[in-house]
C-alpha cells in the first residue's frame, strides 16, 4: 500500500508497554502506519512492560522521559491537580529540550493514557495536530472528550456507539475538527482444527470491568452439568492469589489453567489451540481481545454490552450474546457448544470472515488513520492559529473519574523518595463569598489527630461546593506549622480565649459570625462552645459529631439537645447510641452516619517481597485511648518469637518521652523507628512502603488512620473495639481482629503475614478494594453538603 499523500511524522503517546487493549492498538497502529511510509515515534514515561520487545523490533524510535525521579514516578497516578501539573511540567521541559517534535515537518499526536500532555496541549507546537482516541465507553473518557475537545484538532472513536454516546457530552458531528469512527485492527492468521471444547479468556484479571469471578463460577456450573471443558486464563497476573484460592474452593484445579503474562505471539498462539473465546465484560470500547480471537476462528461467547459487540457479533451467525452477568445464560451457550461440534467450523470461518469483510485488520485500520490524519493535518493547517489561542484549563478534577482499571507503574528502579517535611502545595487560593454559607470548626489546635485531619479535608474540599469554611483555634496555637499552610492556601481562620470572656463568645468569633449570611457551627470537642449558643445569632445551626465512642460525646449531646439542631456520627455504633438518647428524651432532630473520608491511591500497590514485615502505628502518642504502651510490648513479643519485623511509629503526643524509655527497657529499639510528626505527603509515602498497620486503642469512633492505611494497601491488624472496627475489617479477609489484650493472637497474625507473602499480597488488595472509593474525600464532603442544606432548610422553617 503506498504512502498517502506526504509522509508526516506521526506521535503516539503511551505510558508504558503492559498489557491492555490500548496498548496493543498503538502497537498495531505503529506498526502499519510505518508501514504507509510515516515518521512514526513513541512516546513513553517508562520501557517497563510485557509488549516492550514487541515495540522495539519495529522501524519506529522511542522516546522515554528519562528525566523522572523517582518520587515524578510517584506522581505519576496521583490525581492530585498540582502533581499533575509537576509531571506535565517535566514532560514539556523534556520534550522542548530534546527537540522531540520537528518544528516543521506537518506531525500527528495521539494522547492515549499519557495524560499529562492534556496539560500541555496548548503548548504543542503548530505543524502538530493533536488527537484524542475515546477507546472505551467509560465515563472517564467522555469527561475529557468535554473538558479538553477544543484543545484536539482530530476525534475519533472505536465504536459506533461511543461515537452516538459522545454527543451526549459534545456535538461531534457540528464540531468543524474532523471526527470519525475507526475500529480496532488486529492480525488475521491461519485457523488450525482441533476437536476438542477449549474455552479462553484474554485480557486483565480485574473485577472492575472484566467481571473475572464470573468466569469461574460459569465454569462451575459447567463442572456441575458435566460438560466435558478445558478453560485458560490468560492475563496480566492481578488478582492471581484469590483466583487460585477461588478455583480451588470450588474445586475447579483440573480444568482451569492460569498462563500470562504473554508475548504478543504466545497469545496468538493459545488462540489457536481454543474454540472458544469467553467475554464477560460489563463495559467495552470494541474489545480488541475480541477481535483478535474472532481473527484466529475462536468463536466469540461475549456479554451484550451496549458498544463495539454487535458492531461485528451476528448472533449464532458468527458467535453468541449474553446479558452481562447472566452466569447460566454463559454456561448454557458453552454447554449447547459442547455438544455439537459440528457447528464449529462454519462458526469458526464466519467469524474470520466478519473481521475481514468489515475491515477489522490492522492495515486496513492503519489506512483508515492515515486518510484519517491527512483530514487532521489540512484541518490544523487552517485552524492552528485560532486554536491554539486558547489556554488549556488546568483546574480539572480528574480524580472523580480516574479509570478504576489503571494498573501503576512500578519501575525497575524505583527507589524510596525523598519527602520534605516542611514543603506546602501550591494549591487554587480559597475565597470567602459572602453570598455562601458558611461551617465553622471548632478546634484547640491543629496537632496530630483523627478529628484534625477531617477538619482540614473539609476545610479545603467545601469552598469548592459553594460554602465557606472557617477554622476557629485556641489563640496559642496559631503559631503551628499546620495552621501557617491552611493561612498559605486563603482559609479563614480565627483564634479564641474562652478564658477570657466569661459566658460570652469571643469578640472575634462574634465580628466573623456577623458577617456570615447563614451556617452550620461545629464545636467538635470545644464544650464552651455549647455553653454560649445563646449567644449565637439564630440563623446559625449548631450540628454536634459523634467522633469516637465515648462517654464525653454522649454527655455533651445529653447535657445539650436543646441547644443542637443537628447530629452526626461516623460509626454505626455512634450512631445508634445516638439515637437511642433521642428516643430516651422523647427528641427529634436531623441524624445521620457520615463516616470519615481519606486521601487514598487509585490504584493498589503492590508491595516488594522482603524477608522484614513492615508494620506502622500513625495517631497520637498517647496512653489514654491508644494504649500506646502496647507497641513495645508486641515488638518484643515478635522479636522473642523470631519474627523479622521493622516497626515505625508516626505522629506526636504528651506520652513521647515515657514511650522512648519503654522501647529501651524491653531492648526493642533496634527495630521500632519513631518519625514524630509528619506531612500527609511524608505519611502517604510511608504507608506505600509498609506493609501493616496497628492499631491497639480501647476505643474509636471510626479510626481515621486505619482507614488512610489501607486506601494505600496497608493489612490492619487491630484489637476489637465496638465501634467501626467492624464496619471496614472483615477478619481474615482485609485484616485481622483480635480480642484486647491478646499480644499472643496479635502476634500470631503478624507472623502468618510475615511468612506468608502470598496471603499478604491478597490481604492488602482486600483492604485497599475496601475503602477505595467509598470512604473517599469526595464522598465523605458530598454527604456532609447534602446534609448541611438539608439541616439549614430545616433550621430556615423553625427560625
Amino acid at each position: 500500500m503506498k504512502p498517502i499523500g506526504h509522509q508526516p511524522q506521526l506521535y503516539i503517546c503511551s505510558d508504558s508497554f503492559g498489557v491492555s487493549g490500548v496498548t496493543t492498538q498503538a502497537y498495531y497502529l505503529a506498526r502499519g502506519m510505518a508501514a504507509l511510509g510515516w515518521d512514526v515515534h513513541v512516546i513513553c514515561y517508562t520501557t517497563y512492560g510485557n509488549y516492550y520487545p514487541a515495540f522495539s523490533s519495529l522501524p519506529i524510535t522511542i522516546h522515554q522521559i528519562n528525566t523522572f525521579t523517582c518520587e515524578d514516578f510517584a506522581k505519576l497516578y496521583s490525581y492530585n491537580r498540582q502533581d499533575k501539573i509537576d509531571i506535565a511540567t517535566k514532560v514539556r521541559q523534556y520534550l522542548e529540550h530534546n527537540g522531540i517534535f520537528d518544528p516543521v515537518k506537518p506531525g500527528i499526536l495521539v494522547i492515549n493514557y499519557m495524560l499529562s500532555m492534556l496539560y500541555i496541549l496548548d503548548s504543542i507546537p503548530h505543524n502538530i495536530a493533536r488527537t484524542f482516541i475515546l477507546h472505551s465507553d467509560e465515563k472517564y473518557y467522555y469527561r475529557l472528550l468535554e473538558h479538553f475537545y477544543p484543545h484536539f484538532d482530530g476525534i475519533v472513536t472505536v465504536s459506533k456507539h461511543i461515537y452516538t454516546h459522545a454527543q451526549k457530552f459534545v456535538p461531534l458531528n457540528q464540531l468543524s475538527q474532523p471526527t470519525a469512527v475507526i475500529p480496532y485492527g488486529i492480525e488475521t492468521p491461519i485457523i488450525q482444527d482441533s476437536h476438542k471444547l477449549k474455552i479462553i479468556y484474554t485480557g486483565r484479571f480485574v473485577e472492575y470491568q472484566k467481571r473475572i469471578f464470573d468466569t469461574l463460577e460459569i465454569a462451575f456450573l459447567l463442572k456441575q452439568w458435566e460438560v466435558p471443558f478445558h478453560l485458560t486464563l490468560a492475563g496480566d497476573q492481578s488478582n492471581r492469589i484469590t483466583l487460585d484460592k477461588r478455583i480451588q474452593h470450588l474445586g475447579l484445579g483440573d480444568c482451569i489453567s492460569i498462563v500470562g503474562p504473554l508475548s504478543r505471539e504466545e497469545v496468538s498462539q493459545q488462540l489457536k489451540l481454543h474454540h472458544v473465546f469467553l467475554l464477560v465484560s460489563e463495559f467495552e470500547g470494541l474489545s480488541l481481545s475480541l477481535l483478535e480471537a474472532m481473527a484466529h476462528g475462536t468463536i466469540p461467547v461475549v456479554s451484550r454490552i451496549s458498544s463495539g459487540v454487535e458492531e461485528v457479533i451476528q448472533e449464532g451467525v458468527n458467535g453468541f450474546l449474553v446479558e452481562t452477568g447472566d452466569i447460566h445464560g454463559f454456561a448454557a451457550v458453552l454447554r449447547d457448544l459442547a455438544g455439537g461440534f459440528s457447528k464449529f467450523k462454519s462458526l469458526s470461518n464466519a467469524a474470520v470472515n466478519s473481521i475481514r469483510n468489515k475491515g477489522c485488520t490492522a492495515e486496513t485500520m492503519a489506512y483508515r488513520y492515515a486518510k484519517f490524519f491527512d483530514r487532521v493535518l489540512s484541518w490544523n493547517d487552517l485552524n492552528c492559529d485560532r486554536v491554539r489561542q486558547q489556554t488549556v484549563d488546568q483546574d480539572f478534577a480528574l480524580e472523580e473519574i480516574s479509570p478504576q482499571s489503571a494498573v501503576k507503574i512500578t519501575p525497575h528502579n524505583q527507589c524510596l523518595p525523598e519527602v520534605s517535611t516542611t514543603s506546602v502545595a501550591k494549591i487554587q487560593q480559597i475565597t470567602y463569598i459572602q453570598e455562601h454559607p458558611t461551617v465553622t470548626f471548632f478546634l484547640d489546635g491543629m496537632h496530630v489527630g483523627g478529628v484534625q485531619t477531617f477538619v482540614k479535608h473539609m476545610l479545603v474540599a467545601l469552598p469548592k461546593h459553594q460554602w465557606n469554611a472557617r477554622l476557629a483555634l485556641y489563640v496559642n496555637n496559631l503559631d503551628d506549622l499546620e495552621v501557617r499552610k491552611l493561612q498559605q492556601q486563603g482559609i479563614s481562620i480565627i483564634g479564641y480565649n474562652f478564658s477570657e470572656n466569661q459566658g460570652h463568645l469571643p469578640e472575634e468569633i462574634t465580628s466573623a459570625l456577623l458577617s456570615d449570611t447563614a451556617g452550620i457551627i461545629i464545636p467538635n470537642f470545644i464544650s464552651q462552645v455549647y455553653e454560649r449558643t445563646n449567644k449565637i445569632p439564630s440563623r446559625f445551626a449548631i450540628s454536634h459529631i459523634f467522633h469516637a465512642d465515648e462517654a464525653f460525646y454522649y454527655d455533651i449531646f445529653q447535657n445539650n439537645l436543646s441547644r443542637i439542631q443537628s447530629a452526626i456520627a461516623v460509626s454505626q455504633v455512634c450512631y445508634q447510641k445516638a439515637n437511642q438518647i433521642l428516643k430516651d428524651n422523647s427528641t427529634t432532630i436531623p441524624l445521620t452516619r457520615i463516616p470519615y473520608g481519606v486521601k487514598m491511591n487509585s490504584q493498589w500497590v503492590e508491595r516488594k517481597n522482603s524477608q522484614t514485615l513492615k508494620i506502622i502505628y500513625s495517631g497520637r502518642i498517647i496512653e489514654h485511648q491508644k494504649c500506646i504502651f502496647e507497641i513495645p510490648q508486641l515488638a518484643a513479643l515478635a522479636k522473642q518469637k523470631g519474627l523479622s519485623c521493622e516497626w515505625t511509629l508516626v505522629g506526636e503526643g504528651d506520652d513521647t518521652e515515657l514511650l522512648m524509655h519503654r522501647i529501651r527497657s524491653l531492648r526493642v529499639d533496634d527495630c521500632i523507628n519513631f518519625i514524630g510528626r509528619a506531612t500527609p505527603e511524608l505519611l502517604s509515602h510511608l504507608l506505600e512502603h509498609h506493609d501493616v498497620v496497628i492499631l491497639t486503642s480501647e476505643y474509636e469512633g471510626l479510626p481515621l488512620a486505619l482507614l488512610e492505611a489501607m486506601g494505600h494497601g496497608c493489612v490492619p491488624v487491630v484489637y476489637d473495639i465496638p465501634s467501626g472496627i467492624h464496619e471496614i475489617i472483615k477478619d481474615h479477609h482485609n485484616g485481622f481482629i483480635t480480642p484486647q489484650n491478646q499480644r499472643v493472637r496479635f502476634v500470631e497474625a503478624l507472623r502468618q503475614l510475615c511468612f506468608d507473602r502470598g496471603l499478604l499480597k491478597e490481604m492488602s488488595y482486600h483492604a485497599w478494594e475496601t475503602v477505595y472509593p467509598t470512604y473517599s474525600v469526595n464522598q465523605m464532603v458530598s454527604k456532609y453538603i447534602n446534609f448541611f442544606d438539608e439541616v439549614l432548610q430545616n433550621h430556615d422553617n423553625q427560625f
